[in-house]
């Protein structure tokens, strides 16, 4: 009996796969036949080669002339956005510049003027979590300016002052505005503000000596004399003098 049923199971076993081969023959078959039926020749007719070369070249022209017309309406949105910014209105500036950055989403330009627009926005709502938006989005466009272009002077001197006199983290302001005074020697103001980070910190002497630096290659008379009072207060303050 039990001989009986290892024999039935095994004759079913054989069965089955041979079913499966069948199935997956059959199955290959008709995929094979379904080939066949796009060119019965076995080639591909030169006439259809030619057909297909000028459908590809007129829908070329096309895709040209979308392209062309894609990256016009970039340009549009930005001018419009400018326009905007030169009229202050910085919320629609705002929404302009954030569909350039659709079509030029690598330009720096774009996303350090709409961080411009975003910090401006602060000044128009009198909400704390419309503040908190708008400063999260003018701190993230001015990072993705500066990852575009490293040495965007503009955007490292903006994010510097959003952090010192805003989002309170002069620190991390500290590291953009050491490296804007190493490209850009004459940038006085980045020199201020960075004294103004060292004296947080505690380094009075790197404070010390860029209002020094200020005093002695600054132009103008104004600037000069505040870099040296601000000097001067500082080691009054340490009880010193320089």
């Amino acid at each position: 009996m039990r001989k009986g049923l290892f024999l039935f199971f095994g004759i079913i076993s054989v069965m089955f796969l041979f079913s499966c081969q069948n199935d997956k023959k059959i199955w290959f078959n008709k995929l094979s036949a379904a080939d066949k039926k796009e060119f019965t020749s076995g080639d591909i007719p030169e006439e259809r080669i030619k057909n297909l070369k000028k459908g590809i070249e007129s829908y070329q022209k096309e895709a040209d002339r979308t392209v062309k017309a894609t990256k016009q309406i970039g340009i549009y949105y930005r001018m419009i956005a400018l326009e905007y910014m030169s009229l202050e209105m910085y919320g629609e500036a705002l929404k302009s510049f954030e569909m350039a950055i659709q079509y030029f989403p690598t330009s720096p330009m774009l996303y350090y003027k709409a961080a411009v627009a975003a910090g401006q926005m602060t000044l128009a709502v009198y909400d704390a979590d419309d503040d908190s938006y708008y400063f999260d989005k003018s701190e993230k466009y001015y990072k993705r300016a500066i990852t575009l272009d490293a040495n965007y002077k503009e955007a490292l001197y903006g994010l510097s002052v959003l952090y010192i006199f805003e989002l309170n983290k002069p620190l991390d302001a500290e590291p953009l505005l050491e490296h804007l005074c190493d490209i850009s020697k004459s940038n006085f103001d980045a020199r201020f503000l960075l004294a103004r980070v060292k004296v947080l910190k505690g380094d009075t002497d790197s404070a010390v000596d860029l209002y020094s630096y200020i005093e002695e290659n600054s132009r103008d008379d104004e600037m000069r004399i505040k870099a040296k009072e601000n000097r001067i207060n500082v080691l009054g303050g340490l009880g010193r003098d320089r």
